[in-house]
């Protein structure tokens, strides 16, 4: 007797989670929420943006480096990324062909060498993705 008004209360609850959930969905999906209601409300939103926009564009002609700049301080990561690179790849080849026991020296360089790849990728694409 106890175990079926158990099993009974964990249905109820289960059947009132679902028809909250579906409700709470339903309501968030509705084309009165989502849809919007005139054309003045679009060109409103799009001057505010574009003021934004604007005063980004100004502060970055003010406030960012040069192109050239930037360009050599990419240079330079390029530089030491491939020293990284061969010295990781000279570690491990004095590991396999030479028996040296340079392990931790072999991952702290390519961690070092992923690390800043990473870095010099990102650089890349933030500074130079728009064109």
């Amino acid at each position: 007797m106890i175990r079926s008004r158990l099993c009974y209360l964990q249905h109820k609850h289960i059947i009132i989670f679902s028809w909250l959930i579906i409700l709470f969905l339903g309501l968030n999906t509705s084309p009165a929420y989502s849809a919007v209601e005139n054309q003045a409300d679009v060109d409103e939103s799009g001057r505010v943006m574009q003021g934004f926009t604007e005063l980004s564009l100004q502060k970055d002609k003010t406030q960012g480096m040069s192109d050239k700049k930037k360009h050599i301080v990419l240079f330079s990561m390029g530089i030491s990324l491939v020293i990284l690179i061969l010295t990781t790849a000279g570690l491990g080849l004095a590991m396999v062909l030479y028996r040296k026991p340079v392990f931790v020296a072999h991952m702290i360089f390519a961690g070092m060498s992923v690390t800043l790849a990473l870095v010099h990728a990102l650089a890349a694409m933030i500074w130079f993705y728009p064109f």
